[in-house]
């Protein structure tokens, strides 16, 4: 059952902030570490399915510094808003070599924009530390197989690592987030059930206001 957050966007729209144009796309450029020997990951299978489940952004005031560090956003800290409860289901591979998938146009209030989180639902309990998304992964031959991801992503959700420049929402002001969810840490685990484990690294490039996650 969703919470009642889901009015939040309709709250934000009353503020007088600016708007923000989300889009997800997934790819790992710049990172040639796969090599003939190297076991097979994500970036070779054929399909891999995940839903979005909840997309939130965090807003602080104006006095924080111009770039944060997203590990440092706790996910209980206010200025956490709901953008959407709607389950949206992306293959991710379709968003690669430049490829990206809208998320939605968002109204936010002003401040400074300094994490995004999305949530990925699990068609099963997550363990202790480890959920799994059944069925998730598809390889060239057709196989369907596991993916074994952190239980984090599930909840509270996979947030922007490392540093990243706080992009200030003004009033009026159009904005866009491109989301990259990045797969290359993975790998296919070996065992009786076809199954591949990741670890997935969410970073962003902001337009409007902000630069690049690092």
């Amino acid at each position: 059952m969703k919470r009642p957050l889901l009015v939040a966007p309709l709250l934000l729209a009353a503020c007088g902030g600016g708007e923000l144009s989300l889009s997800l796309t997934s790819d790992d450029l710049g990172d040639n570490s796969l090599s003939l020997s190297a076991p097979a990951d994500l970036t070779t299978v054929r399909a891999l399915n995940i839903t979005v489940d909840e997309v939130w952004v965090h807003v602080s005031g104006d006095d924080i510094p111009d770039v944060v560090r997203g590990e440092d956003v706790a996910a209980s800290s206010d200025g956490w808003h709901l953008l959407t409860a709607e389950d949206r289901s992306f293959d991710l591979m379709t968003v690669r070599g430049g490829a990206a998938w809208p998320l939605g146009d968002f109204p936010l209030p002003t401040g400074r924009l300094t994490q995004v989180r999305l949530k990925l639902k699990a068609y099963l309990a997550p363990a202790v530390e480890r959920a799994s998304l059944p069925g998730a992964v598809v390889e060239q031959d057709g196989t369907a197989c596991d993916l074994n991801v952190p239980a984090s992503v599930i909840e509270p959700g996979l947030k922007l690592s490392g540093l990243l420049p706080a992009m200030r929402i003004e009033a009026g002001g159009r904005y866009r987030a491109l989301v990259n969810l990045k797969i290359k840490d993975s790998t296919k685990v070996d065992g009786a059930t076809c199954a591949y484990k990741l670890d997935p690294v969410l970073k962003v490039k902001w337009s409007g206001g902000g630069g690049d996650s690092k």
